[in-house]
C-alpha cells in the first residue's frame, strides 16, 4: 500500500481550532469524537459525528472546532453519497 494515498489524520484537543484552505469537493472525515465546521458563504452550522464526512461548497477557509477531543481526516476529494452536508445548528 502507497502510503501517500493515505489522508492524514488530524488529532484536535476538546476546544481546538483549525483553519484550513477548503476547495469544491475537498472536505473532512471524523474518525472520533464531534467537530462544528463552518466555511464562506454558508450560514449554516455543521456538526459532524465520527463516520460522518462533509464536502466542501467551494474555495476559502474552512473553521473546525473539536466539541472535545477529536481526530479528523483531511480529504482531497469526498464522494457525494458520503458526505453528510445538512446543516444542523
Amino acid at each position: 500500500m502507497d502510503a501517500n494515498l493515505i489522508p492524514p489524520t488530524v488529532r484536535l484537543c476538546g476546544g481546538a481550532v483549525r483553519s484550513y484552505a477548503g476547495h469544491r469537493g475537498g472536505g473532512i472525515a471524523v474518525v472520533e469524537g464531534q467537530v462544528w465546521l463552518t466555511q464562506p458563504n454558508d450560514l449554516r452550522d455543521h456538526v459532524l459525528q465520527p463516520g460522518e464526512s462533509f464536502a466542501f461548497d467551494g474555495h476559502g477557509r474552512v473553521v473546525i472546532q473539536a466539541l472535545g477531543d477529536a481526530s479528523v481526516l483531511l480529504l482531497d476529494k469526498v464522494e457525494e453519497a458520503s458526505a453528510d452536508n445538512h446543516g444542523r445548528r
